[in-house]
């Protein structure tokens, strides 16, 4: 990805070739031809490469040194060749992102549409569980075919769940074909971008709903799917006692959470230098929610990009993380830290985390102890 790109708009065209550069950070618009080959050649090579680390992948789920098991999942955008490996390897998905069919089509897909493919990829994973997350999408496309308003913030605007609740239509067609494809017991519903309890609850009464009109048709469904909801705002992460005790797991989403808790713009030049994960204020929601979940004897997962980042790892085991979600190209590194890690030091490493008031002092820190680990080897 390359993100604060100055007067983007102004330089790009319709119908422009670009090459998109994320390690270099660089954008090429209307490339020489050859420059244009090499770097489809390269593009094809690099899809198929996690596939190629995917084949080579350990015993899952993965051991500390110690030989305890860390749950370490999958996020999947669009059912493909990689699900027949991570299935094959034990490999959960603790995120489905739904809005890829969206994008994918081009317009809302129906329930029908959505049955078949929930379904098909609940069987490929079966018995490892299968996290669907709703409709993650703005009021740009829930309004596409409406007279859109729009918003000079849509990160702050009508998104997730507030987008869902305001088509409820649109959510319980999606719901409907969620619970029509749980038979098997390994899907759970994930829902994005709560803030608050009312909110909760107004959702939960659309799945109830959803429910008694399947049952009304006489159509089977898991009647005790596991329900949870996404900790990507503060509010949800103070007040995260309260919303355990309405749910059956939280998942926090790292980026967001960041994001919202620094006033922070992560697509905004200008502010690159400001959006840190590490930064005190975003640990202590975190642990927050971790303390809050375990109260209620309820699970909580990261599955941000903090989740497959080798700093990270060891402290959000630390921090008493039960599961970690990423892209699957980060399960093989993440697999091998997990390895060289004791429970007992990364609990000791995230006490001495959660004393420090100031971002580099943890970023310090961490790294100290990443190059302990690759010293070990």
């Amino acid at each position: 990805t390359v993100t604060g790109v100055r007067q983007v708009h102004m330089k790009i065209r319709s119908g422009d070739r670009l090459i998109v550069d994320g390690e270099k950070g660089q954008i090429t618009i209307n490339p020489p031809e050859d420059e244009w080959n090499q770097i489809r050649k390269k593009g094809a090579e690099l899809k198929e490469l996690p596939i190629t680390q995917l084949k080579k992948l350990p015993d899952f789920p993965p051991k500390t040194k110690d030989r305890v098991e860390i749950n370490v999942v999958a996020n999947i955008n669009i059912p493909g060749p990689i699900d027949k490996i991570l299935s094959k390897h034990n490999i959960g998905v603790g995120l489905y992102r739904t809005e890829f069919l969206y994008l994918q089509q081009g317009h809302f897909p129906s329930e029908d549409e959505q049955f078949e493919v929930y379904d098909s990829v609940a069987k490929q994973y079966y018995p490892q569980e299968l996290v669907i997350r709703t409709f993650d999408l703005g009021s740009d496309k829930f309004l596409k075919d409406q007279n859109a308003v729009q918003e000079n913030n849509p990160a702050l605007g009508w998104r997730g769940i507030r987008a869902s609740l305001g088509n409820p239509r649109i959510f319980r067609d999606q719901i409907r074909a969620i619970l029509r494809a749980s038979n098997r017991g390994n899907i759970k519903i994930l829902l994005p971008m709560i803030t608050d309890l009312p909110e909760l609850n107004r959702a939960l009464g659309q799945i109830k709903r959803s429910m008694v009109e399947l049952r009304k048709n006489k159509i089977e469904f898991n009647s005790k799917i596991e329900i949870g909801i996404m900790i990507e705002v503060p509010s949800a992460a103070i007040m995260a006692d309260m919303l355990a005790s309405k749910v059956n797991f939280f998942s926090i989403g790292s980026n967001d959470l960041t994001q919202y808790t620094l006033a922070t713009d992560r697509d905004n030049q200008k502010l690159i230098g400001l959006f840190n994960s590490f930064h005190p204020s975003v640990l202590s929601l975190i642990k927050n929610t971790i303390t809050a979940a375990h109260k209620h004897n309820i699970a909580v997962t990261v599955c941000g990009e903090m989740a497959g980042t080798p700093l990270t790892i060891p402290l959000l085991i630390g921090l008493g993380i039960d599961q970690l979600s990423m892209n699957p190209s980060q399960l093989n590194r993440t697999s091998e830290i997990i390895a060289k890690i004791e429970i007992e030091e990364v609990r000791l490493l995230a006490d001495d985390i959660m004393k420090l008031s100031n971002v580099k002092d943890v970023e310090k820190r961490l790294t100290e102890f990443n190059l302990s680990l690759i010293a070990g080897e």
